[in-house]
């Protein structure tokens, strides 16, 4: 194993952090998007690309994950944890993280409701579909046989 330092695994929090800001970024634009796109072909294909995009963007999350674990455990013995220069620019990097993963999950929260709001929209063309379709079935079925079948016989 490499012994990695801390200036690298700070880069490396930092290149997270850098994903998360694109990731929230991808997020951000697929809400103002979703609102544009009036037809259902539109968002579809819009929603089919957001999710391509936002599991690229976990993926290359957990590459950092896991290059940051194994730089952890490849520390040097001079990179000291109790430092506090050291520690204090960990903990902005971390904080950054944390607030990038909160505004994350508020605007999952927003696109999860849109995609609510749409599913309940649909089901309900749906159901009005369907409560046609029975009536047009009802009447077709009491019209054919109380005057389909006589016009028949007469002709």
């Amino acid at each position: 194993m490499d012994v990695a330092t801390f200036e690298e695994v700070l880069s490396l929090l930092q290149a997270r952090n850098r994903c998360l800001e694109r990731l929230l970024g991808l997020c951000r634009a697929f809400g103002e998007q979703w609102v544009q796109w009036a037809d259902e072909t539109a968002r579809d294909q819009g929603l089919a690309r957001f999710q391509e995009k936002r599991t690229s963007h976990f993926h290359t999350l957990e590459l950092y994950d896991r290059k940051i674990s194994d730089s952890l455990k490849g520390l040097s013995n001079d990179s000291d944890p109790r430092n506090s220069l050291q520690g204090a620019k960990v903990d902005v990097v971390l904080a950054e993280r944390a607030e990038l993963v909160r505004a994350i999950i508020d605007q999952d929260n927003r696109i999860m409701g849109m995609l609510d709001s749409e599913k309940s929209r649909v089901l309900d063309e749906l159901a009005a579909a369907r409560r046609g379709q029975s009536l047009v079935n009802k009447f077709k079925s009491s019209w054919v046989t109380e005057s389909g079948e006589g016009l028949d016989r007469k002709l």
